[in-house]
């Protein structure tokens, strides 16, 4: 059978536009903060186990920050001079070695670092997914040599856990139980595009890992930063990818999948036939989690037979507790 149409359900659940921050990241006033210090290297080390580090507040430090937010970004031409000035006035208040010292353009860091902790829990509670990560290293490319245009994709991808204990207290930040994993969309794109292909991390460290990426990189003219940042990074339909594409004969095998890519239904099977198949159980053989009535026992049996068929029916006639009964009896 023709796989076009699979390859094409696939792709449609990778996102490799330049919209997606796990290709083309842009650091935002609202999302994005980037770790001064410790440097990326000691901060990897650290923080991949159960070290939980301190974000440094500027406004607890230094009561004259809101006098001077106008100074700081109206006298600086540039956001890496902008940078450097925020580092020269806090980098020496950074007393202990589990404090981090954030930067961001806004004037204040905490207000991003805050508008993180509500997406993710935000999501967290929606779809019971994490997407706030620690990005380690960066891969700065193009689209082909004669672009101007420079883009850049995360490279390893660590997932955190943001707390405060209250309003007044600092914020902490401290890695998930979850290892850390490759930047598994870009890895994807640079492997079709290019046939390059990014080795998985193996506990080398964070200069060995970014120096095998860099040699790799490099016949393409593009170059590896060794960067650290927060955000929110989301690749929920990876899997749902990966399954389509190492397991596509299995599920080509299945009929109700053929007929959804439009192959004619099997002759040899006429609809008469599959109402015949259908086996009248008795009650008692059934496992319904919730009370059924009779249209519904139908429905129940004829799934269980195996009968591919649309429920439909108003609001309040049972549909989700058919479903539900649908499902325990399958298992």
């Amino acid at each position: 059978m023709d796989t076009k149409k699979l390859d094409k359900w696939a792709e449609l659940l990778l996102d490799t536009g330049k919209r997606n921050n796990l290709i083309n990241f842009k650091d935002t006033r609202a999302s994005t903060v980037e770790v001064l210090l410790p440097a990326p290297d000691v901060l990897f080390e650290k923080i991949d186990g159960n070290t939980s580090f301190e974000v440094f507040d500027p406004r607890i430090i230094d009561l004259d920050i809101i006098e001077n937010e106008s100074v700081i970004s109206s006298d600086v031409n540039s956001s890496q001079s902008q940078k450097a000035t925020f580092f020269a006035r806090y980098s020496g208040r950074i007393k202990r070695p589990n404090q981090l010292l954030l930067y961001n353009t806004a004037a204040n860091p905490i207000a991003a670092v805050r508008n993180i902790d509500k997406k993710a829990r935000d999501f967290v509670e929606e779809t019971g997914v994490n997407v706030a990560y620690m990005a380690f290293g960066f891969i700065h490319w193009k689209e082909s040599d004669s672009s101007n245009l420079t883009f850049r994709a995360p490279v390893l991808l660590l997932p955190i856990q943001l707390t405060q204990a209250s309003a007044v207290e600092p914020y902490c930040i401290q890695s998930t139980e979850d290892d850390v994993i490759l930047n598994p969309t870009f890895a994807y794109k640079i492997a079709a595009e290019h046939g390059v292909k990014l080795p998985e991390y193996s506990d080398e460290g964070l200069p060995a890992y970014l120096e095998k990426v860099k040699q790799l990189v490099a016949k393409l003219q593009w170059t590896v930063t060794n960067e650290c940042k927060i955000g929110l990074f989301s690749f929920l339909k990876i899997n749902m990818y990966r399954d389509l594409k190492d397991n596509a004969d299995a599920i080509l095998a299945n009929r109700n999948v053929r007929r959804l890519l439009g192959e004619a239904s099997d002759p040899a099977i006429s609809d008469g036939d599959e109402e015949a198949a259908v086996v009248q159980n008795p009650l008692i053989e059934l496992h319904s989690v919730v009370d059924a009535d009779s249209s519904q026992i139908e429905a129940i049996e004829m799934a269980k037979s195996g009968k591919s068929f649309v429920l439909q029916g108003p609001p309040g006639t049972g549909k989700s507790q058919t479903i539900t009964n649908i499902i325990a009896e399958c298992l």
